[in-house]
Formats: structure tokens, sequence, C-alpha cells
């Protein structure tokens, strides 16, 4: 089984590699393969079994549409083959048609794999701790993003409880088509979520025995009753 990481030289703020990590503590057969920015990404060739990218710096979004636009028909093939891809935080504004920059009305191209789009102002920064379901497993997690999504909801990934959602939907968060995930949560989400892990893990054909299963299930059902309270503040700072 491997799991190829996309550029973790440029892809790695939040801790998120840990991600793929992770994974790899859970299950030794899992082989982790890192692709620079410089390669060419392994899915081009091979049919890996999972595809990660993680959140990177908004400068480095634009290197990365450039990167894979080549490879979207690719990319497209395997999402529609049911492969494994996961992309976490600001990963996700890249697969939309486009990020505005609403100061100067600037349009980022992005790689159009779903009909959805981005605006973004750097005069706020949405803070705040999520909860939320996807089928049903209780997904927790935290976002950081000067960012909102609009457009298609029809291919939403999580049920959102607390927090925010889409700009024009808030009720749903993040993109899920057919093995194909994308989430604004940071944490890393898999070490946050081990229903969630267990599944991915399931899906790439590993064995869903989680690494220090028993402390990662009290740490999550402890992060979960906090949510869970009214009376834990979410939200921090401005997200009006």
């Amino acid at each position: 089984m491997v799991v190829e990481v996309l550029f973790p030289e440029l892809c790695n703020i939040f801790g998120d590699i840990w991600n793929a990590k992770y994974l790899k503590m859970c299950c030794d057969d899992i082989k982790i393969h890192y692709t620079s920015i410089t390669e060419e990404p392994l899915f081009v060739k091979e049919d890996v079994d999972m595809i990660y990218l993680g959140a990177m710096p908004y400068k480095h979004q634009e290197i990365i549409v450039k990167k894979l636009k080549k490879h979207k028909k690719r990319l497209l093939e395997l999402i529609e083959k049911e492969k494994v891809v996961l992309f976490t935080g600001d990963a996700i504004e890249i697969v939309g048609k486009y990020i505005l920059d609403t100061e100067d009305n600037k349009k980022h191209e992005g790689l159009g794999l779903f009909d959805v789009y981005f605006k973004r102002t750097f005069l706020k920064r949405y803070n705040y701790f999520f909860l939320g379901k996807y089928k049903n497993i209780d997904m927790v997690g935290s976002v950081s993003t000067f960012s909102r999504m609009y457009g298609d909801s029809s291919n939403s990934f999580i049920n959102v409880k607390k927090g925010l959602g889409m700009a024009d939907n808030d009720s749903v968060e993040g993109i899920n088509y057919k093995n194909f995930y994308a989430t604004y949560l940071i944490g890393p989400l898999l070490i946050l979520n081990p229903d969630f892990t267990k599944l991915i893990l399931k899906k790439i054909g590993a064995n869903d025995k989680l690494c220090f299963e028993d402390d990662i299930y009290n740490a999550y059902k402890h992060r979960l009753n906090e949510l869970l309270d009214d009376n834990v503040k979410i939200f921090m700072g401005d997200h009006g």
C-alpha cells in the first residue's frame, strides 16, 4: 500500500504531514512516498492507494496549481477509480474554479475539479473549533483561514454542528466525492478523528487497528465532550 504525500516541503503548516505519518504508524505495510515540488508525482504513472496534500502558505497555492494542472486528467481518473484522496486546510481551495482576493478583486486560477470557488480577505481571519458529522462519525478539529467557500454544495463532506460551513450553505463543510475528501479542518485531522481514520485505513486495504488506540480515543472523546458543551467558546476573534 502506497500513500503519496505531495510537496511536503511546501505543504506542511499546522503539522498536517502527521496525517500521513500516523497512517504509517498504524500499519507497517503502508509505504509513504514523499514527492518534492521538483519531481513528477508518483500517481501520474502508478495507481497509488492514497494521495495526500496538506495545508500550505497562500503564496504557494499558485505554484501547486501550476504543478498539478498538467496532471488534472490523471487525478480525475484516479478519483473516479475510487482511490483515496485527502486534502486538508487551505489545500481545499486549489480544487475549485478560482480563488478571489476581495481587496484587489484578483482571481487566482484553481484546478477546476469541482464547481466551487473561494473568496479571501486578509483583513479577516476565521479561527474556530469545529464539530460536525460525516455519515455516522462525529468529526472534530479546528480551522484557521482567511477564506470562505461558495458554489455547489451537492458534494459536501461534513454536516456542521458547530463552526462555519460554506458561505452560501453554512450547514455543510468541505467536499466529498467517492473517496475524495477535502476539508478546511486542520489538527492533524486523522489523529483527532480515529473513527474516520479507521475508515480511511479500510479503504486503502489496511488493518484498521490504530496506533495508541486507547489514548487516541480518550483524547477524541474528551475533545468531543468539550465541543458538545454549549458553554465552551468555539470562535476566536471576529468571525462576522
